[in-house]
């Protein structure tokens, strides 16, 4: 991701707003696979500065049908930030159980069939 367009925004929140307004079909379902499911982080996280360990995830409600966000503290937030991203976007559908494997290195969609019960 271009670094100037994170210059326009502070905090995970307010750029995966950003991102919905910019890139979300208003009309698609909100189960659907054309929803986005966004991750963020803000510049703070990862360091030891009060609050700054929260992440908030953000995509269109099926339950409003608007844009809607939550927010969560702890440590995969830190851990997202030290891989370098500052946002995950998921789009789309699997047609097999799959996981998100993210590292420095990149990000990897992991077959896990073995692991459904």
């Amino acid at each position: 991701m271009n670094k100037a367009w994170f210059r326009n925004v502070i905090g995970g929140r307010a750029a995966n707003t950003k991102r919905l307004v910019e890139e979300l079909d208003y009309e698609c379902d909100p189960l659907g696979p054309d929803n986005l499911l966004i991750f963020g982080v803000g510049p703070l996280t990862g360091t030891l500065l009060p609050a700054s360990a929260y992440y908030t995830v953000s995509a269109k409600s099926p339950l409003t049908g608007i844009l809607g966000d939550s927010a969560a503290g702890g440590q995969f937030a830190a851990e997202m930030k030290l891989t370098g991203f500052d946002q995950v976007i998921i789009k789309g559908k699997s047609e097999t159980p799959i996981y998100l494997f993210i590292t420095e290195s990149g990000v990897q969609f992991i077959e896990c069939s073995h692991l459904m019960g």
